[in-house]
């Protein structure tokens, strides 16, 4: 079968094994905030929730698809979110968790690999791969996937960048009734690609209400 319930089915190990180190960065932080026995409490059913929700996640290309990496690693986030919004907290409280997580997740990453992964992003080979990939997007085979196409640069302003004209973070997060939670999600980026030793430029996402979210991209100087 080539459907989303058989995939993420027969590649549920995987995620939960995902899932798990996700929470495993976030524990010691829940801990602090919540207590032991509460943080341990929320990090189990967050895992019911995340399990519940690979089973209603919308089929982008699987393996196929890189982004399908991404859609899952927030679905951890998202079972997170409604986990501690049962709790009674806020969702400016649960956004910040899930950047503090973020942070973790990119101090644990070797200096010297997330240099590598910065130069490999800001290269021409990866521009070129993201324009085949991003003319896939387009034939829209998938509804629930990501739709993108690349962007020129401009001398003294960016090296490249891309234009992403549907977000399948933003379908599956509004499919599950958590729009508010979405921008928190976007704000991320902010995270992860400094971390990799890239600049990152935007004026919107679809998560904020724009019409598209705008990527552009730079190597910066120092890591």
């Amino acid at each position: 079968m080539n459907n989303k319930s058989d995939f993420y089915f027969r590649n549920k190990r995987t995620f939960l094994k995902q899932h798990r180190e996700i929470m495993r960065l976030g524990r010691g932080l829940m801990e602090s905030r919540y207590g032991v026995e509460k943080a341990g409490e929320v990090i189990r059913r967050s895992e019911v929730r995340y399990e519940a929700l690979l089973a209603e996640m919308p089929y982008i290309g699987g393996w196929d698809n890189s982004l399908t990496d991404t859609l899952t690693q927030v679905g951890s986030m998202l079972a997170l979110y409604f986990v501690l919004k049962e709790e009674g907290k806020s969702t400016e409280e649960i956004g910040e968790l899930v950047h503090r997580i973020a942070d973790k997740k990119v101090e644990t990453m070797p200096r010297w690999l997330r240099s590598l992964l910065g130069k490999l992003y800001t290269s021409g080979l990866w521009r070129k791969r993201t324009m085949k990939k991003a003319l896939v997007s387009q034939k829209k085979q998938f509804p629930g996937n990501f739709v993108f196409e690349v962007v020129e640069g401009k001398p003294g302003e960016y090296e490249w960048g891309i234009n992403y004209l549907e977000c399948a973070i933003a379908k599956f997060f509004h499919q599950q009734g958590a729009d508010e939670f979405t921008p928190y999600m976007c704000y991320v980026d902010y995270i992860l690609f400094p971390g990799m030793g890239v600049e990152l430029k935007r004026t919107g996402t679809i998560g904020q209400g724009c019409s598209h979210c705008d990527f552009r991209f730079s190597k910066k100087v120092t890591l």
